[in-house]
């Protein structure tokens, strides 16, 4: 059975959790609107094969970004799990 101190540390323990999840949220829809604005751009200002991979790596950070937001809202929806005593 948990005492009330562990049932205070996992509450406070999600609540960190949400709040990191809310500040990380911003940072990421940067990442995927400005990947999504410079990789067409990138195949044009850089020329050859190095325009070709920047625009690749900038296309896939704009995704990776897009899953992680995904994945956060996902997990917001569900909310955070409940402490049974």
């Amino acid at each position: 059975m948990k005492t009330q101190a562990q049932i205070l540390k996992s509450k406070k323990s999600q609540a960190t959790t949400l709040a990191a999840h809310h500040s990380t949220k911003p940072v990421l829809w940067s990442l995927f609107l400005g990947g999504l604005a410079a990789a067409p751009v990138l195949s044009y200002a850089v020329d050859g094969t190095q325009g070709v991979a920047a625009t690749i790596v900038t296309g896939l950070i704009a995704f990776q970004a897009r899953v992680a937001i995904v994945e956060l809202d996902r997990r917001q929806d569900r909310g955070p799990k409940h402490v049974t005593a």
